[in-house]
């Protein structure tokens, strides 16, 4: 009986033992699995650059894109620069509080370094202007389309 009983401990103790090794055979499996995926992974960009022409792959920019033209939509850079070569670029500037437009000033005040014109301030405002700095509150920026 007590021998069996020893037995019993001893093995409960080897089990003990061992428990962290599990625990690292899991970590290292996974590891393992998670490194052959990512080479698979690898290796399919690798038959895809290599079957294609020069061995790039197609730009993936929204001006180069043939869908995104038919539908009218270019990269917000290219309507930047639009917008500024037929001048009519107008900055929309929200405060949460009312105060300074200190950057909106300094734009106006380069319009042959910025191209603008015209600004639209919003905010805890009454509707005003003030020189081209359109002022008009918060709950009306629903209205802004174009000006």
């Amino acid at each position: 009986m007590l021998k069996g009983r020893g037995t019993f401990w001893s093995v409960h103790f080897f089990c003990l033992l061992l428990q962290p090794f599990h625990i690292i055979y899991n970590m290292v499996e996974t590891l393992i699995v998670s490194l052959v995926i990512i080479a698979a992974g690898m290796l399919l960009l690798l038959v895809k650059v290599l079957s294609r022409k020069n061995g790039t792959f197609s730009s993936q920019h929204i001006h180069d894109s043939k869908a995104m033209k038919e539908r009218g939509i270019h990269c917000v850079m290219d309507q930047d620069r639009e917008m500024r070569r037929k001048g009519q670029c107008t900055p929309v500037e929200c405060k949460a509080t009312t105060g300074n437009v200190k950057s909106m000033r300094t734009v106006m005040s380069h319009p042959e370094k910025y191209h603008v014109t015209s600004a639209i301030k919003l905010g805890d405002y009454n509707i005003g202007r003030k020189d081209q700095l359109l002022t008009l509150p918060m709950y009306m920026a629903f209205l802004l389309k174009e000006v």
